[in-house]
């Protein structure tokens, strides 16, 4: 469509300005500035200079003469620029779910920390001497127990989060900073932003409490708001804390994660050598696994020494800690104690024996612990609602380019100069497009007008 501007009969204070989309791009194609001539004619309009507009009888008929878009209502990224109303939306149920699915009471980080501390007793509190007890997640009740058993674990980044394998994989294997997601977090779509980290896609209330639930495909934040100042200071003092951990190469280190899936475990490998390969031969990985009926106690991995995985109980969840068992078997276990534990031939072999569960992915609120996964990286790009426009105005700026060639080449063909004026052939030489648009936008008459001229 090209530029129009149009005035509404009977209505003197309104401008409508028909902007093509080419003016979203400059000469290389790029995203530039579009609206500075639509504002420079307004302002003229404004102060009564005179100014070339068509006047319509209605908005029905200005509207009938717009292509219909709907642009403005994306954001960076192709996400949605507004919410689609103002309830939260309720999300696909996931299965199989537990029912009641265990969850933490929807509290800030520092209140769960006094609240489970608050349940330690002295007498049961076991005896770690100086061994550092790590949680990984995949929800705040793996760190929730280690403080209910009177446990002294530091303070670190994946307390309080919900986070995947793929997501604890990501932060120990590229560091703090790396994106979680091509082109955008860190050094993408916000340049100032230092850490992958705290980049999110979706931010919502839940529903009932004063949380707020910000959400990426790989981690989300429950407990803690990753938009205020205080909490990100808070968690960049927790990520050296969790990096200082690796330079401590004589102390043991049990690392402790619930798993999210039950997929997870055919794939448990990689976390185990991540965590060899950042922390030392001194660390050990404890995996527990949920929900299980049919096998349950502790199992090992052939040949992997410093694995263990556990099968609990559906009803270890009514217990005041649910992974006392699990974590109480795993410190026995390190400590070189006489432990009952079947062993798996391989990871595949470990997974099968597994219940299939899904229930680390669900958060509080009815909410989904992760953003839906994002397309594979085989599959054909087809552009976004937000690169779509852009598209388009490359394909309306290619047929500018397109079309000005042509009306030089006929110049050519009959022997004319198309650029007689010496300004004219000193700017072609700074760009011939844009003399291409300035002969055309003064001259306004058909090429074999000029073809005729002596």
């Amino acid at each position: 469509m090209t530029r129009e501007d149009e005035c509404l009969e009977g209505m003197d204070n309104i401008m409508v300005h028909y902007l093509a989309g080419s003016k979203h791009v400059n000469q290389e194609g790029l995203p530039a500035p579009p609206y500075g001539e639509a504002v420079i004619l307004a302002l003229d309009w404004i102060v009564g200079r005179p100014v070339s507009v068509m006047q319509f009888d209605g908005w029905d008929t200005i509207m009938k003469c717009a292509d219909p878009t709907d642009w403005g209502l994306n954001g960076l990224g192709g996400l949605w620029a507004f919410e689609p109303s103002l309830d939260c939306p309720e999300e696909e149920p996931l299965e199989p779910l537990p029912d009641p699915l265990p969850q933490l009471p929807p509290l800030t980080s520092t209140m769960l920390i006094e609240t489970w501390a608050r349940k330690a007793v002295d007498e049961d509190r076991p005896n770690v001497d100086d061994m550092k007890v790590v949680s990984l997640g995949s929800s705040g009740l793996v760190k929730a127990s280690l403080l209910a058993m009177g446990i002294d674990s530091p303070e670190l980044p994946f307390d309080w989060l919900q986070i995947s394998d793929s997501g604890v994989l990501h932060f120990i294997r590229h560091g703090w900073e790396a994106p979680t997601r091509e082109g955008l977090g860190a050094g993408g779509q916000r340049p100032s932003e230092k850490h992958g980290f705290f980049d999110y896609m979706t931010r919502r209330s839940v529903p009932g409490t004063s949380l707020v639930m910000c959400r990426s495909y790989v981690h989300s934040f429950w407990h803690d708001d990753p938009a205020k100042p205080e909490v990100r200071e808070k968690f960049t003092r927790l990520f050296s804390q969790f990096d200082e951990l690796a330079k401590e190469e004589r102390s043991l280190k049990l690392f402790v994660r619930s798993v999210a899936t039950s997929s997870e475990l055919g794939r448990a490998h990689d976390l185990m050598e991540a965590v060899t390969a950042k922390f030392g031969k001194q660390a050990a990985l404890l995996l527990i696994c949920d929900f299980q009926s049919k096998v349950q106690g502790p199992h090992m991995v052939d040949p992997y020494e410093d694995l263990l995985v556990y099968f609990l109980e559906g009803s270890a969840h009514k217990e005041a800690i649910p992974y006392k068992k699990p974590i109480l078997a795993a410190l026995d276990w390190i400590a070189g104690m006489e432990l009952q534990v079947d062993v798996a031939s391989d990871f595949k072999a470990l997974e099968a024996l597994a219940e299939p569960t899904l229930w680390g992915l669900r958060g509080l609120g009815g909410f989904n612990a992760f953003e839906m996964l994002p397309p594979d990286d085989d599959s054909e790009w087809q552009p976004g609602p937000e690169e779509k426009w852009l598209v388009d105005a490359k394909i309306e700026a290619d047929n500018d380019n397109n079309a000005a060639e042509k009306w030089l080449a006929s110049f050519s063909m009959h022997g004319l100069d198309p650029y007689p004026s010496p300004v004219l052939r000193e700017r072609q030489a700074l760009s011939k497009h844009m003399i291409c648009a300035d002969v055309a936008a003064a001259c306004w008459l058909p090429i074999d007008w000029f073809v005729a001229m002596p």
